[in-house]
């Protein structure tokens, strides 16, 4: 945070009353007592707004973590506080000379809040990554059971995938075509040495694309330790045109905790239009790199010369709305074509948003699934997107197969 509202201003935005709907607002914050004595009556009425909205946050922190636990949740200064503030508002307020007493209901930024509790989650995914690393003894590293094939792959080459395309750079969205071709490839290859971030809202939290594309360090270990990545290379597409030639330029860096290595860069010409193509095609080419020692100067074919052929694949993507039907097939389901991928609006009933973290982690691991991501955040329930490739069959297949359900409420899905 670089900087804090000043106190004047949050008095600007002080309200006289406060509905029973904001009351219940999962960001608002209601009935916060305040008792500060100080020189003068106003001295203690602005000691008390600050710390009645420091005593909030830490209240709404609490529940969206679901702790009581103080040392649990982050460390808020009143000062701090004030920037997470959107209004406030006065009951039951009386004063004296020197004291100052009222319940005060606030309402905070919920951006803000989500962006804070984002945080909290990299600290404790770092924690829980740290006690792992220290239980992880050398049978289990060998082990190849179907159980260990479920976890986040440990010790593999933790890939960035930064698409640019001229006028915009992406990392974690939806849309991002670079992104995709990885996954798709790594669906359909079954390599275990590379993983690419799930993107959840701790990868999310860790390093955004600006960070990825500049190797600031500290974020990129950060998303390291989550992954357990002994490497991290961030990988850059940019589609450029050079002399009337579309062309897909990709820069590899990598990442080791202490260094940055940069490699030569590789040049795939997009054939016919299909940009698509030549990105999985590139991923291919690049994943040979991947698999030698990066060092400067190191360049592979593809760099070399310019590629004559390309495999054309059509993807075709379709938006299912809440209530829609997923497309249905006969039981047993046909293995999922890789390049149809659909997505899904989902209601998550949740106990707390540990249980959420949890509930991702596990669709993270089911094969059919390239991303979950959560649309709203309500008391008891989360609202998620997923992106997926199959049937209807197929995805409650699969999601069973890691202990949950996937069924339609009325015009609802529900995911359990």
């Amino acid at each position: 945070m670089t900087h804090f509202l000043r106190f004047t201003t949050i008095c600007l935005i002080v309200l006289l009353t406060v509905s029973a709907a904001k009351a219940d607002d999962l960001f608002t914050v209601s009935k916060i007592p305040v008792d500060v004595t100080a020189a003068s009556a106003s001295e203690a009425r602005e000691q008390a707004m600050l710390e009645g909205q420091q005593r909030g946050l830490a209240m709404l922190l609490k529940r969206l973590l679901d702790t009581d636990d103080d040392a649990a949740i982050p460390q808020i200064t009143p000062e701090q506080a004030s920037s997470y503030v959107l209004s406030i508002s006065i009951d039951r307020e009386r004063a004296s000379n020197v004291r100052y007493l009222a319940e005060m209901t606030v309402e905070y930024n919920e951006n803000r809040v989500q962006q804070l509790v984002g945080d909290y989650a990299i600290r404790r995914a770092q924690q829980q990554a740290d006690a792992a690393a220290a239980e992880v003894s050398t049978a289990e590293a060998e082990d190849s059971t179907a159980s260990a094939e479920m976890a986040k792959p440990k010790g593999a080459v933790l890939v960035l995938p930064v698409y640019d395309d001229g006028s915009n750079t992406m990392l974690w969205e939806e849309l991002n075509p670079w992104r995709q071709a990885w996954d798709a490839y790594l669906a359909s290859s079954g390599r275990k040495a590379y993983t690419v971030p799930v993107g959840d809202v701790a990868d999310i939290a860790a390093v955004n694309v600006e960070q990825a594309l500049q190797g600031v360090q500290e974020p990129i270990k950060a998303l390291m330790t989550i992954y357990q990545a002994p490497v991290a290379d961030v990988v850059v597409a940019r589609k450029q045109v050079k002399n009337g030639v579309q062309l897909i330029l990709v820069e590899r860096t990598r990442f080791d905790g202490q260094r940055r290595i940069n490699t030569a860069p590789l040049i795939f010409p997009v054939e016919a239009g299909d940009v698509t193509a030549t990105l999985r095609q590139a991923v291919k080419e690049t994943v040979a790199t991947v698999e030698l020692p990066a060092s400067p100067g190191r360049a592979t074919a593809a760099s070399q010369s310019v590629k004559t052929t390309t495999t054309t694949t059509t993807v075709k993507t379709t938006t299912i709305p809440p209530g829609g039907a997923l497309p249905t097939s006969p039981y047993p389901a046909p293995a999922p074509s890789a390049a149809q991928w659909q997505s899904l609006a989902v209601q998550v009933p949740v106990g707390s948003l540990g249980d959420w973290s949890a509930k991702q982690q596990r669709l993270a691991r089911v094969p059919l699934i390239k991303q979950t991501r959560m649309t709203s955040l309500r008391p008891g329930e989360v609202s998620a997107s997923l992106t997926f490739q199959g049937s209807a069959a197929e995805l409650q297949q699969a999601v069973a197969a890691y202990g949950m359900t996937l069924q339609q409420v009325g015009n609802t899905w529900v995911l359990r």
